[in-house]
């Protein structure tokens, strides 16, 4: 079981997002915005955060940079939740510090692949 945030600031994506990790089977945290989120990821150091990047009070990127600066942000994994897709965009995003860059809506069965890879230590396809 994997310890999962998830950083949105829409109610409806944050809780729907929640709902279909828990049903995977893993542990679920969230955070409304930036600041609550990077509060929440310094502390908890889940095994994946979803961090969306459009954020209110501190955006995703900002929260990425400020997480890889830290100490107890170096091994975290941290996907980007975006409506852009593109080679630009992925570029801003592991720039920011981002393990990955993901599109919304989220296709289900790339969400269950990066979490059971996670889960059992594989590379993410």
């Amino acid at each position: 079981m994997l310890q999962v945030l998830v950083v949105e600031d829409s109610e409806d994506l944050r809780e729907l997002l929640g709902d279909i990790v828990q049903e995977l089977g893993h542990h679920v945290h969230s955070a409304k915005d930036g600041v609550e989120g990077l509060e929440r990821l310094l502390a908890l150091k889940p095994d994946v955060a979803f961090v969306d990047v459009g954020l209110p009070k501190l955006d995703g990127f900002e929260l990425a940079r400020r997480a890889r600066s830290s100490a107890a942000g170096k091994g975290l994994y941290l996907v980007a939740l975006t409506g852009h897709g593109g080679d630009e965009a992925k570029k801003k995003a592991q720039g920011a510090g981002f393990d990955l860059h993901l599109t919304k809506p989220l296709d289900l069965e790339v969400l269950e692949k990066l979490l059971t890879a996670r889960a059992t230590g594989a590379k993410p396809a």
